[in-house]
């Protein structure tokens, strides 16, 4: 893979970049982060690890939403991985959460051996938290409408999860 030298020394030249291979090495790295089936409860997340650290998950709701629906972008090989972060979300929708809003998600930090995962704290200290209620419902919502397109053909599984899409549409709109 060419570095970032190269990148802007190809495009001063008038040689476009490959965005089609771009996106799929995007993809491809994005899925090294989810946390492998048969992990406990963490099982499913897509997690981002702290430079240097291959102990710690953490798992974010807003980064792992966005970056599912750049896996989507990539084709229908990531299909059942978007898949597995959708099961994870669902799983740990809030009913409800500390303020009496349903259909929110909490931040966790996991340990990736063994899918152990621990509420995180907020800047007061206070466990579990969230950093947006509002932000982690609209980019989830948005994911679900893109994996809907993507693939037409696990509508059924998306139309059995009415009830919790609705709680995760009030959350949204809870925050107003």
């Amino acid at each position: 893979m060419p570095g970032p030298d190269q990148l802007s020394r190809a495009s001063a030249s008038g040689v476009q970049p490959g965005y089609a291979q771009i996106v799929q090495d995007e993809a491809y790295w994005i899925s090294l982060a989810q946390i492998p089936q048969g992990r406990g409860a963490a099982s499913g997340a897509l997690a981002w690890y702290p430079f240097g650290s291959s102990d710690l998950a953490q798992i974010r709701p807003y980064i792992a939403n966005r970056a599912a629906v750049g896996m989507l972008m990539a084709g229908s090989y990531y299909h059942p991985m978007v898949k597995a972060w959708l099961g994870w979300y669902f799983a740990h929708l809030n009913r409800p959460d500390y303020n009496g809003v349903y259909g929110t998600v909490y931040d966790y930090d996991a340990t990736p051996g063994t899918g152990v995962k621990a509420f995180v704290a907020n800047q007061q200290g206070q466990s579990p938290s969230y950093d947006s209620t509002d932000a982690y419902a609209a980019t989830f919502l948005t994911l679900l409408r893109a994996y809907a397109e993507a693939n037409p053909g696990d509508g059924g599984y998306l139309a059995g999860k009415a009830a919790d899409i609705e709680l995760i549409a009030t959350a949204a709109a809870a925050t107003q």
